[in-house]
C-alpha cells in the first residue's frame, strides 16, 4: 500500500506466504504487517537532531552519499543522504522475529 502524507510517501508491506515458507514463520503471520516506510521529501533531521549520532543501541553504516543507522533490537532504520533525513524503516523488532520463527 502506497499513501501520500505531508512530509512524503508511507508504503507498508505485508508478510506474504512465500516469505511465511522462506523464513519458515507461523503460518498465521501471512497477511500481517512486514514493514512501514516513510520516505521523506524535504525532512532537515539529522542524526544529530534525532539523537541517534553515537549511540551504541545504533549500528551505523556509511554508504555513497550518506549513511544508514540501524537498531534491529527495536526494528527502526534510519536512512540519510547528504546529512538529511531520506527513510525512515520501521520492521520487526528481533525479539518479534524469533517468535514468529518458533510457531
Amino acid at each position: 500500500l502506497h499513501f501520500n502524507v505531508n512530509s512524503g510517501v508511507v508504503t507498508i508491506s505485508f508478510v506474504t506466504a512465500r516469505l511465511v515458507a522462506n523464513k519458515k514463520l507461523n503460518p498465521d503471520y501471512e497477511g500481517t504487517v512486514l514493514e512501514i516506510v516513510l520516505q521523506h521529501d524535504n525532512s532537515s533531521d539529522t542524526p544529530e537532531t534525532l539523537t541517534i549520532s553515537g549511540k551504541s543501541r545504533f549500528e551505523r553504516e556509511g554508504m555513497k552519499g550518506g549513511e544508514v543507522y540501524r537498531n534491529l533490537k527495536d526494528g527502526i532504520i534510519y536512512t540519510f543522504v547528504d546529512g538529511k533525513l531520506k527513510t525512515t524503516r520501521f520492521t520487526p523488532a528481533a525479539e518479534q522475529w524469533a517468535r514468529a520463527r518458533k510457531g
